[in-house]
C-alpha cells in the first residue's frame, strides 16, 4: 500500500471505481473521496464538539466548525497526504478531551482516530500513541478501582487497533519489502 495507507488507499480506490461509472480522471476521483473525507470529519468534529457540551449533534455544533472549515479552505481540496491529515488530528485531539472529560466510552473513537493517522502517515506512532495512552492512563486512575465498562471500552479499542493493524502486519508477511521493513 505504501503511501497512502490503508485508509486513504481504499477510499481513494472507491471513489476511482465510482469514478469509472461517470468517466472521471484518477485525479477527479481522488478529489472526491478528499472532500467526501473531509467533509465526513468536519461532521465528526462538529458531533465531537457538541459532546464536549453534553449536547447532540446540532446547527450551533455544525457552526462552530465553519472557521476551521474557512482557514482551511483550499487545503480540504488537497489529496496531498498532510493535507488530508489536519482534520483527523483535530477529531483525534477533540477524542482525547471527550475521553477526559467524559470517560472511556470515547476511548474507541480515539483509537480509531490515531489509526487513521497513523495510516497517514509513517511517524504518526510517535504523535498518536504516547498522548492516547497518557489520556487513557489518567482517565484510568482518576476513575479507580476499574469498572467492568472501562475494561469493555479498552477491549474495543484493542479491537479496533488490531484491525487496523492487520493490513499493516498482512502486508509485512506477505511482502519481502513491505513497508515496515523499509521503515
Amino acid at each position: 500500500f505504501n503511501h497512502p495507507g490503508p485508509v486513504f488507499f481504499y477510499t481513494n480506490a472507491l471513489f476511482e471505481k465510482i469514478g469509472t461509472v461517470f468517466k472521471l480522471p484518477r485525479a477527479n476521483s481522488w478529489l472526491l473521496s478528499c472532500l467526501t473525507v473531509n467533509f465526513l470529519f468536519l461532521l465528526l468534529m462538529a458531533w465531537s464538539i457538541a459532546r464536549l457540551f453534553d449536547k447532540k449533534l446540532s446547527l450551533t455544533a455544525l457552526a462552530a466548525t465553519l472557521p476551521i472549515a474557512v482557514l482551511l479552505s483550499s487545503s480540504l481540496f488537497n489529496f496531498w497526504m498532510p493535507y488530508r491529515l489536519i482534520l483527523p488530528f483535530a477529531v483525534f485531539y477533540l477524542s482525547l478531551l471527550l475521553v477526559l472529560s467524559n470517560g472511556l466510552r470515547f476511548l474507541p473513537l480515539a483509537m480509531t482516530m490515531a489509526c487513521i493517522l497513523i495510516h497517514g502517515y509513517a511517524t504518526m506512532p510517535i504523535f498518536t500513541l504516547p498522548i492516547l495512552g497518557l489520556a487513557t492512563l489518567i482517565e484510568l486512575k482518576r476513575n479507580r478501582p476499574i469498572r467492568q465498562e472501562q475494561l469493555r471500552w479498552l477491549g474495543v479499542s484493542v479491537g479496533i487497533g488490531a484491525l487496523f493493524f492487520m493490513p499493516i502486519l498482512i502486508d509485512f508477511i506477505i511482502t519481502p519489502h513491505s513497508n515496515l521493513r523499509r521503515m
